[in-house]
């Protein structure tokens, strides 16, 4: 859709649930996650939707995020069952995935300049998931913010700049924006919000805007009563 929220268009059809899209940085590419063929595989298309292909047939691949130069696809590889999820990346045609990493990681976010890649990290001493920063080629960490709250929703996004990590923090509620700077020093609130949680939220590629999904968590408590099962027919 077009920034003001109008021309609305549908661009995939499977049978398969369609999640985690990103865009490339100059808008023609969309990546995406699809169960299509039955596991959670990445997939690209154009920005029209024409161009379907897909990009990875490994185990289970979810989060994409694309380098600034529209060349690689940086993903996490979590196969159901695994408790040890790690980041790869793949060609924006496709072709054999590389591993980045070895150690507990997940949800990696690509910095605007390219060098740097953000993830929730799992320290194997301690056994506390931390917020990440390895070089783009993978590895070891560079750094990580190991006091920091782990952010609502488990959502990382680099401010335009590359200097620092924007998410999200939730206090009786009520959610607001930080930022924390990648040089260190204390985070500081972005959003003065009062009331309701946020979603989910994107920078503008100029740095002068903020696209914010608020709303409320609403959930119903429901009471069965004179409830029956057929062990014979439900386990069957």
């Amino acid at each position: 859709m077009n920034a003001d929220g109008n021309g609305q268009r549908q661009l995939t059809a499977s049978t398969g649930r369609d999640t985690m899209p990103a865009v490339s940085a100059d808008g023609r590419v969309i990546v995406f996650v699809s169960q299509t063929n039955g596991a959670h595989h990445l997939w690209r298309m154009n920005a029209d939707g024409n161009g379907l292909q897909q990009l990875t047939n490994g185990k289970g691949e979810h989060f994409p995020s694309l380098s600034p130069d529209g060349r690689w696809v940086v993903y996490s590889s979590v196969e159901l069952g695994i408790s040890k999820p790690t980041i790869w990346r793949v060609g924006i045609d496709g072709g054999a995935p590389e591993q980045l990493t070895h150690d507990n990681s997940v949800r990696p976010v690509v910095s605007p300049d390219g060098q740097w890649i953000a993830c929730f990290y799992r320290d194997e001493n301690t056994r506390r998931n931390q917020i990440a920063v390895l070089p783009f080629a993978g590895g070891k960490p560079v750094k990580v913010f190991d006091k920091l709250a782990l952010p609502d929703r488990f959502t990382l996004r680099w401010t335009p700049d590359s200097r620092a990590l924007t998410y999200i923090v939730t206090r009786e509620g009520v959610s607001n924006l930080w930022t924390q700077p990648l040089e260190g020093g204390a985070p500081r609130q972005l959003t003065d919000f009062k009331t309701e949680r946020i979603f989910r939220f994107a920078w503008s590629r100029d740095g002068q805007q903020l696209a914010i999904e608020r709303g409320q968590d609403v959930s119903d408590v429901l009471l069965i009563k004179d409830f029956q099962m057929d062990f014979q027919k439900d386990f069957r």
